[in-house]
């Protein structure tokens, strides 16, 4: 992952009350210096219990290393549905829809065999989380297809507006967002980064994902949102998150201030610090509040694992910074204070884990070494090293800020989740609501314990019933395409076989040694 800025000495002298720094223009200190801090005890709700003064519950983490469940037969039964109906072209179409819908009375929507980027990039998605990817697999033939469509369509695609498609006035893109097959194009080819079955196929893939990121950046507002006209365009922004963070995880060049833009859209629609807390019905969410917090908890799931990959992938170069700084300190006031701060900031490393506390207190300590540094005529450092130590300090920082608001946001919807009302969306199925299952379950299972079991459970009996003979989904009100609502539920259904990324998978083995020690560990999944 590539995190694409620049963090110097300033941004902490600016935010520490420091002197004697030049005035930069750069992301990084725009990022601070507008970051919004953590709202005070005052301002929250009588009784609710504030993050800060509790250990956080973290569930172990053990269930990202085992197996995941076997297909079951109603998943595989809609998984060979969803490839029968990949068009010539390598793409889907919307796929049968209600005649209720407008554009259907009395005439077939010729957009059902149409071929989209959007409804094509969430059935590829779907056959990747089966098991199979463009290079192995039962649906290998089918994903290398699914790809070479999509990177045609964007190749084609103007470097300067943000659509990836000439095809318009979709379903997709009425109900969720103009501009929906951008992200969801984004989401999938992230998937497949360097999983081609050639250097060719995946350097083609690679020049698609930047193009998109780039026009994805461009468009993105203060607010995280990207303009265009839909009905539940919450759900557009939660799949712009997810594509922003993805991508970031997967390697792709991504701005922080992205990053720190898709969190703001996402807590702006959090739930109250309470435990009965509501979501925001805010615009965008069509007056429904499983949409909101579909995004809420989402995308801020999403960044806390960009955020939290990024860290455990600088713990060892920061490990060696700190323990270059110690040693090249000399023997005055000066020197014994780096050294004791150095000592202090590596002991904090070693104890940290997954703790929010100890981030806090890894980003002060670093903040603290950083500042001395700075003072110190007698250590140089390379300036490499130094923007390093400032990264990993700031997001120590966020990730510790972006955790405590979801952990209030994930209690909340699991709360929620014992209202059949709310668990119902907008009254009956529709794309727009197995997306937010899909969302939320992701978040839950990141987070495991009991609340993603009983999730789990609860989606697989409520999904499964609903299933047609055929092995597809349909929607009732709004997204009804049979393309969509079988990818997304069938989404749900597999969310134990979504992508972790390797620094989780690292710090879950850590915790697992740290707990039981080496023996008696569950055996993890190719």
């Amino acid at each position: 992952m590539t995190l694409a800025v620049a963090l110097p000495w300033s941004v902490y002298n600016a935010t520490a009350g420091g002197k004697d720094a030049p005035a930069q223009e750069t992301n990084a200190e725009q990022l601070v210096a507008k970051e919004d801090p953590a709202p005070p005890k005052a301002e929250q709700e009588d009784g609710a219990e504030s993050i800060d003064e509790k250990t956080p519950d973290q569930p172990s983490s053990a269930h990202l290393l085992a197996d995941p469940k076997p297909l079951s037969d109603a998943v595989k039964k809609g998984l060979a549905w969803l490839a029968s109906q990949q068009l010539e072209n390598g793409g889907w179409g919307q796929g049968e829809e209600s005649l209720q819908m407008r554009g259907n009375q009395n005439k077939k929507n010729q957009l059902a065999d149409t071929a989209n980027v959007g409804d094509t990039s969430a059935a590829a998605l779907t056959l990747i989380r089966s098991g199979s990817t463009p290079s192995s697999g039962k649906y290998d033939v089918n994903l290398r297809k699914a790809v070479a469509y999509v990177c045609e369509s964007i190749e084609a695609a103007d470097d300067k507006d943000l659509y990836v498609t000439k095809v318009r006035n979709t379903r997709l893109q009425a109900k969720l967002g103009t501009y929906v097959d951008t992200f969801l194009a984004a989401e999938m080819l992230s998937e497949v980064k360097g999983k081609m079955a050639s250097d060719k196929a995946n350097e083609r893939v690679e020049q698609c994902l930047n193009k998109v990121i780039k026009k994805i950046e461009a468009h993105q507002k203060e607010d995280g949102k990207f303009g265009g006209r839909g009905w539940a365009m919450a759900l557009n922004d939660a799949l712009a998150n997810k594509a922003i963070n993805r991508a970031a995880q997967a390697g792709a060049v991504v701005d922080r201030a992205s990053i720190e833009k898709a969190r703001k859209n996402a807590t702006a629609l959090s739930a109250p610090a309470s435990p009965d807390g509501r979501f925001a019905a805010a615009e965008g969410t069509a007056g429904i509040e499983l949409y909101g917090a579909a995004n809420s908890v989402s995308g801020q799931r999403e960044v806390d694992t960009t955020y939290r990959q990024e860290i455990e992938k600088q713990r060892d170069n920061i490990r060696a910074v700190l323990e270059e700084a110690r040693d090249k300190a000399g023997e005055d006031e000066q020197g014994k204070a780096i050294k004791a701060q150095a000592d202090q900031t590596l002991k904090q490393l070693d104890d940290a884990g997954g703790d929010i506390k100890a981030s806090k207190q890894i980003a002060e300590s670093v903040k603290e070494l950083t500042l001395q540094l700075s003072a110190s005529s007698a250590i140089e450092l390379e300036a490499e090293q130094v923007e390093g130590l400032v990264t990993f300090g700031v997001t120590n920082t966020l990730w510790a800020d972006n955790h405590s608001n979801l952990e209030v946001a994930q209690k909340a919807v699991v709360t929620r989740f014992d209202d059949d009302r709310f668990v119902a969306g907008f009254g009956n199925n529709g794309g727009e609501e197995f997306l937010s299952y899909t969302r939320i379950g992701e978040s839950l299972y990141l987070g495991g314990g009991e609340a993603w079991e009983t999730f789990d459970k609860k989606m697989t009996e409520s999904l499964t019933n609903v299933q047609n003979k055929d092995g597809s989904w349909s929607g009732h009100h709004c997204i009804t395409g049979r393309t969509f609502c079988t990818a997304t539920a069938l989404s749900v259904l597999m969310t134990d076989r979504m992508h972790v990324p390797e620094e989780l998978l690292e710090a879950a083995r850590a915790e697992l040694v740290e707990q039981d020690g080496p023996e008696d560990q569950p055996e993890e999944a190719e």
